[in-house]
């Protein structure tokens, strides 16, 4: 049956000016965010390493805090590309954002979030005109604020309408075409090479990573105790002061943002204050979650395909890797570019094909006594013990699967395979993953 027309011009205007609106928040992300680049190493200092970043020719591992360092906490690159929430949301938040509108009308990376329904449509957009267009952007940002309520006003008319039928942005079209053109470009054979490549590249940017995060954990850390005077406290080794008059005075230990603590030591690194704690040991936590993302028993499944992938790389290339550990930062940072470059080739050549970016989907890296307990069947059947004699009745294999009913035999995935046959002594073995088999008689009435 065909839709009607109203429904059809409601849903191609919903479409268009979502679109529009999308690509203007990203210009409105990108003039926001324009302000805070500079060329932070200046041209008539020889040790650049392009117009941001500082190369130390004394040492590989460290950065200095000071004006010609590259770290969160110097007045350079790592000032914009920081992991401060604050100054991570308020700086970069409309074009994340703005990307993330974006990319909702683009097929393979569209998830359908925020964009599920019109009511979630006409709450996404007002929130971007109230908090990021009217705020940012300056003129554009208004005029992008004006567009996003427009759309509220179109999404809230075609409610009226039937749109069940209708998506609501181009990434969710059949007729994409964009998503043409991706599967035109389309190769199973490319897989071969790119899957392998890809699990073998992101594991070793995750040691990278790792070693990246501590060098930029030791670098922070120091003898602090050193420096401290002898008629008030004593040293409970190296890190922390004992106080001889207060039993319960803190000054020297404590966290470093509070007035009346002293800043620069133990309390500067070992804080729960999430300024200076994202900045400090998110970078090594960063390099942790990326190893154990091939690891089966303790993956969070966090970064599974190829978008996520190429996500989280160029996070961590240009807000872990170039601001932490010196020129060492700087080599991984360039490392990174290989996973990154990886995981577009799969989305471009690979769109349609499910793929894997790490190690963790493979059973060799899960111990046996994982193997052996976990009850994951993937159906479960109600079944009774009947009494077969020896030697007597036909018996034959039962697979269970969601393909039952396809034909009188059926491979795929977990496998059924069944003899329609009244009353007949069937043996039926069932499966934990692959792994682990049980054998029970029963009589099947089919």
């Amino acid at each position: 049956m065909e839709e009607p027309f109203a429904s059809r011009c409601i849903g191609l205007c919903i479409r268009v000016s979502s679109l529009i609106a999308a690509l203007m928040l990203l210009v409105v992300g990108g003039a926001h965010l324009q302000s805070s680049f500079n060329q932070w190493c200046p041209e008539e200092y020889t040790e650049c390493f392009g117009p941001w970043l500082f190369w130390d020719k004394d040492s590989f591992f460290t950065s200095t805090n000071q004006q010609l360092g590259n770290t969160y906490f110097g007045p350079n690159y790592g000032k914009v590309f920081t992991l401060d929430p604050t100054m991570l949301c308020t700086r970069w938040g409309p074009l994340f954002l703005g990307i993330a509108g974006a990319l909702e009308h683009v097929a393979p990376a569209a998830t359908g979030l925020p964009y599920k329904s019109p009511g979630g449509m006409v709450m996404w957009h007002l929130v971007m005109a109230l908090f990021v267009a009217f705020p940012c952007g300056g003129n554009w940002g208004v005029l992008t604020g004006f567009a996003c309520l427009w759309v509220c006003c179109i999404v809230t008319i075609g409610s009226c309408f039937d749109l069940r039928s209708q998506p609501l942005t181009f990434g969710h079209y059949s007729d994409s075409f964009l998503f043409r053109i991706l599967l035109a470009c389309s190769s199973v054979s490319c897989a071969r090479f790119l899957v392998p490549a890809m699990k073998s590249t992101s594991l070793v940017t995750a040691i990278l990573v790792i070693v990246v995060g501590g060098a930029h954990l030791s670098n922070l850390i120091d003898s602090w105790c050193t420096d401290a005077d002898p008629v008030d406290y004593t040293c409970a080794g190296p890190w922390l002061f004992f106080n001889h008059d207060d039993f319960f005075k803190e000054s020297k230990n404590c966290y470093s943002s509070l007035d009346h603590c002293q800043a620069g030591l133990y309390g500067s690194v070992f804080t729960i204050d999430p300024k200076t704690a994202s900045c400090v040991w998110m970078p090594l936590g960063f390099g942790l979650w990326a190893a154990v993302e091939h690891v089966k028993a303790f993956s969070p499944g966090l970064v599974t395909t190829p978008g996520r992938a190429l996500v989280f790389h160029a996070f961590v290339m240009f807000f872990v890797g170039f601001p932490c550990a010196g020129n060492f930062g700087i080599v991984v940072a360039c490392w990174c570019s290989v996973p990154l470059l990886l995981s577009f080739l799969m989305i471009v050549f690979c769109p349609t094909q499910s793929l894997e970016v790490n190690f963790s989907s493979s059973d060799a890296w899960v111990p046996d006594r994982f193997k052996y307990t976990q009850d994951a069947q993937y159906h479960q059947l109600e079944v009774q013990e009947a009494n077969v004699e020896p030697g007597r009745g036909k018996s034959c294999l039962l697979y269970t699967s969601d393909a039952a009913d396809e034909e009188d035999s059926v491979d795929l995935g977990g496998r059924r395979i069944i003899k329609k046959k009244k009353k007949q002594k069937i043996i039926v073995r069932r499966i934990y993953d692959t792994i682990k088999i049980e054998e029970y008689h029963v009589t099947v009435s089919l």
